[in-house]
């Protein structure tokens, strides 16, 4: 008898501490997982600011999310290319179990782009604690030949971060 006691309390100690960490739910709508340990969203044609300038189509690829190092710092390169823009960079997350999103690309039509990236959500049912990181690639092409500047945040955490203000 002393025995199936065990069992159980050690059952039941063994599922609670198994589902201890966060617990997320997941949009799958939005995103896949394309087994390399890559995630990928598209988001739709998007048009913002005046009539002469439009956004047609933003895509964005994320690398897995991981505990951040001591030194594992946010980052980002800006490419400006003939009607598109690349922004590459890594951005800090509340925990590994989220993964970089893009919450904007607003082109105003004065040759100003801003893209603002923040933490999505993964389906994992539980994470480990620690501030994550994630790398990420996100395109935003144009109607036209693009921004002549580009202004990149970081959305997570509870703040807004101002990461590279840059011209062509």
């Amino acid at each position: 008898m002393k025995r199936r006691d065990l069992i159980r309390r050690t059952t039941a100690a063994l599922t609670v501490g198994a589902t201890a960490g966060c617990l997320s739910e997941s949009d799958d709508a939005a995103s896949e997982d394309d087994g390399d340990g890559e995630s990928t969203t598209d988001d739709e044609e998007t048009t913002t600011g005046s009539d002469d300038a439009a956004v047609r189509a933003t895509s964005m690829s994320a690398s897995e999310a991981e505990c951040q190092s001591a030194d594992g710092e946010e980052s980002v390169e800006v490419t400006f290319g003939d009607g598109q823009v690349v922004v590459s960079g890594a951005v800090s997350l509340p925990d590994p179990c989220h993964t970089p999103a893009l919450a904007a690309a607003e082109y105003d039509g004065d040759g100003e782009l801003l893209v603002a990236v923040d933490a999505g959500q993964t389906g994992s049912e539980a994470c480990t604690q620690c501030t994550g990181i994630a790398e990420y690639e996100a395109t935003v092409s144009f109607d036209d030949e693009g921004p002549t500047a580009v202004r990149v945040e970081h959305r997570t955490m509870g703040e807004t971060r101002t990461i590279t203000d840059t011209s062509r």
